[in-house]
């Protein structure tokens, strides 16, 4: 898919995993057939000796989305679920436990 896209654009991936054909994408980026590319991984998805390291059309970011207020509110709402779920299967009462959104902090 990567051969369809106009000179003019630029490719990015914020997934993860092998969404994207790499070698397909570092072959378009060094012939210039696409101008560039955002590249959002992991150090596993773009190791040390990754050709899209070197280029210069290339903006490589780290995954870093979820480290906002909105996914820790996100991230901490199963966990006061589940810990309700422990509490009622203790026979505890979940009502004299305060359940605020930093009682996880």
């Amino acid at each position: 898919m990567i051969s369809l896209m106009k000179p003019s654009a630029y490719l990015i991936n914020t997934g993860r995993g092998s969404v994207v054909d790499e070698p397909a994408l570092i072959e378009a980026l060094i012939s210039n057939k696409i101008a560039g590319a955002d590249w959002t991984c992991s150090r596993r998805t773009a190791p040390a000796d990754s050709p899209l390291r070197e280029l210069d059309n290339v903006l490589l970011t780290s995954h870093y989305a979820w480290y906002s207020e909105g996914a820790i509110k996100e991230l901490k709402r199963p966990l006061r679920w589940k810990f309700s779920g422990f509490c009622a299967a203790k026979n505890q009462n979940t009502s004299e436990i305060a359940m605020s959104d930093n009682m996880f902090d």
